[in-house]
C-alpha cells in the first residue's frame, strides 16, 4: 500500500516553520516540534500493532539512514544492558537497550569492519 502525503511548509515571521499535512483529504498542520511528536505518538501505536515490525532489513527497499549520527552509549546495569541513542534528523532521538549478552556480536561485527578498512586503504588505488 502506497501512502500519498502532500507537505507544503511555510515559513513564519519569527523564522521558524510549519509544515501543513495533506492525506485523505484531512489536512493538519505542524510546528517542527509539533510533527516530531506525532511521529513519536505514531511510532507508539505502531509498536504495538500486529504484524510486528520486520526483524530483517528489507532487501531491494530503501531505509532510513542518517549519515554520521550523533550517537551516546551508557551501561544500565538496571536493565543488565547498554544503551544506544542515535540523533536522525527525521526521527529524532532513536535508543536500543542490547542486554550485555548480546554486545558481542556487534562488537565483532564492527571489529571486523575496521580491520576491512584498514586494510582496503592500505591497498593502492588502481
Amino acid at each position: 500500500m502506497s501512502v500519498e502525503i502532500v507537505a507544503t511548509t511555510y515559513q513564519m515571521s519569527d523564522g521558524l516553520q510549519e509544515v501543513e499535512l495533506t492525506h485523505d483529504g484531512q489536512t493538519k498542520r505542524f510546528t517542527g516540534e509539533g510533527l516530531s511528536e506525532y511521529i513519536e505518538a505514531l511510532a507508539a501505536v505502531r509498536a504495538n500493532l500486529l504484524p510486528l515490525v520486520r526483524l530483517d532489513v528489507p532487501v531491494g527497499r530503501s531505509v532510513p539512514t542518517q549519515l554520521d549520527p550523533n550517537f551516546s552509549t551508557a551501561a544500565k546495569e538496571m536493565v543488565n544492558g547498554s544503551s544506544l541513542y542515535f540523533r536522525h534528523s527525521g526521527f529524532g532521538s532513536l535508543g536500543v537497550i542490547i542486554p550485555f549478552d548480546k554486545l558481542v556480536a556487534p562488537h565483532l561485527s564492527f571489529g571486523t569492519q575496521i580491520e576491512e578498512a584498514k586494510i582496503s586503504r592500505a591497498r593502492p588505488l588502481n
